[in-house]
């Protein structure tokens, strides 16, 4: 079993490496941060077998090349953990230098029962 995850050298997407390699997957992480990618990959290597792809999934064709890539070394994955984040804060400020976001509709997430995350396969 194969877990790709993109964002996968620091914050949520380490630990979703992390927790999918206690349970036995190869991982495949895909990270721009070059470093951090080698020193997840350094972390996590050993009883499971780890690939990593140095790519910035911020342009357009970004996940089209990630795609690519996957098909062209033969990795299929079992669970794909999408983390990538993008962060602009220039964005959030108004002329006053306040910030504000955009409004969006409130959503409601289904109840989990306790110890979900513990019950993964």
């Amino acid at each position: 079993m194969v877990a790709l995850i993109t964002g996968g050298s620091s914050g949520m997407g380490l630990e979703f490496a992390r927790q999918l390699a206690a349970r036995g997957y190869g991982l495949v992480l895909v990270s721009n941060q070059e470093q951090a990618l080698a020193e997840a990959a350094r972390e996590l290597s050993g009883p499971v077998t780890v690939r990593t792809r140095c790519q910035d999934l911020a342009h357009e064709r970004g996940a089209d090349e990630l795609f690519a890539w996957c098909r062209a070394e033969g990795i299929l994955p079992d669970v794909l953990v999408n983390d990538a984040g993008m962060f602009f804060f220039k964005e959030l400020q108004t002329e006053d230098r306040t910030a504000s976001a955009p409004s969006c509709p409130p959503c409601s997430l289904p109840a989990r029962r306790p110890g979900w995350w513990t019950s993964m396969p």
